[in-house]
């Protein structure tokens, strides 16, 4: 007999509490989710509060009063390490707008190039352009943060005096966001629902890092050159989709999908086996949908 899938404890609209220093929380909000749901795009406020608070007095805040906005892994949810608070019953998509996303190649080279990234509602890349570094100071970095790197971003910036300008809230970014998203909409995929059977397994490559927070820079740059390879190759191969990294407490987290883990592990095996990054490393082959939570798994060491 079958086992039931159980469902995610989130969904859109549910508002969530992130531990910080000293025992607080700030406080976020999901407004897009992946496919699979492994991956959420939020908005999240301060200040810094002492309890979690109740959802009766999260009802009021609005998407300009947040401090930042950022795709996120969705692993602190799922393992709750991520307190959720409860349902937006009044929640609607279109007043939490889903801005173009920076890339950045190094943010200390004047010299640097970065890209405009458009997503879709459920964070798929639309459209992904060159456009001006400056850009970088109107719209979110195009980062997918881990938990713990998520809770470090809020806690600097819950920590920082109201005179500087990244802890103030988006304010009237939002107007501007509201126009990227509308002339966005035009060009957004329709759900095309075979594509869920696209990613039924998972493979999860775990790296571990130099130190017990997010490595060096050096560190970094190479696991971002190691994912887009992956990325490249799967895309040329057409055995399955790569879906971002996380980074943070000593590991970085390389996300793939596909119809079938093992064929899947086996096709980026070589890859995995070229790169000094995977020594110490292992891979989670996941024979089922992110929301089965008892979906068979295998580790294999690299």
């Amino acid at each position: 007999m079958d086992k039931k899938r159980k469902k995610l404890p989130y969904r859109l609209g549910i508002w969530f509490a992130v531990p910080l220093s000293s025992s607080t929380y700030g406080i976020g909000i999901i407004t897009r989710l992946s496919r699979n749901g492994l991956i959420g795009f939020g908005y999240f406020f301060g200040p810094k509060r002492e309890s979690v608070p109740k959802l009766e007095d999260l009802k009021r805040l609005k998407a300009h009063e947040a401090i930042c906005c950022a795709q996120f892994g969705a692993l602190g949810l799922i393992k709750k390490r991520w307190p959720i608070i409860g349902e937006a019953g009044d929640w609607r998509c279109e007043e939490w707008p889903l801005p173009p996303l920076i890339r950045v190649d190094d943010e200390d080279d004047p010299k640097t190039r970065a890209w405009k990234v458009l997503y879709s509602d459920n964070l798929e890349i639309l459209q992904d352009e060159p456009c001006d570094p400056a850009l970088a100071k109107k719209y979110p970095p195009e980062t997918l943060y881990g938990a713990g790197a998520l809770e470090n971003e809020l806690n600097e910036l819950l920590g920082r005096g109201s005179r500087q300008a990244a802890a103030k809230p988006l304010g009237s970014l939002l107007d501007l966001w509201h126009k990227e998203c509308t002339a966005g909409a035009r060009s957004k995929e329709s759900y095309d629902p075979s594509a869920d059977a696209k990613c039924q397994n998972t493979v999860l490559v775990h790296l571990k890092l130099s130190d017990d927070e997010f490595g060096t820079k050096e560190e970094f740059k190479r696991i971002q050159k190691l994912g887009d390879e992956l990325d490249a190759f799967l895309n040329d191969k057409k055995v399955g989709d790569f879906d971002g990294d996380q980074v943070g407490q000593g590991e970085a987290t390389l996300y793939m999908y596909g119809r079938d883990a093992d064929a899947l592990f086996s096709a980026i095996e070589p890859i995995l086996k070229r790169s000094t990054l995977t020594k110490g490393g292992w891979a989670i082959k996941r024979y089922g949908e992110i929301g089965d939570f008892q979906a068979k798994e295998v580790r294999v060491d690299l």
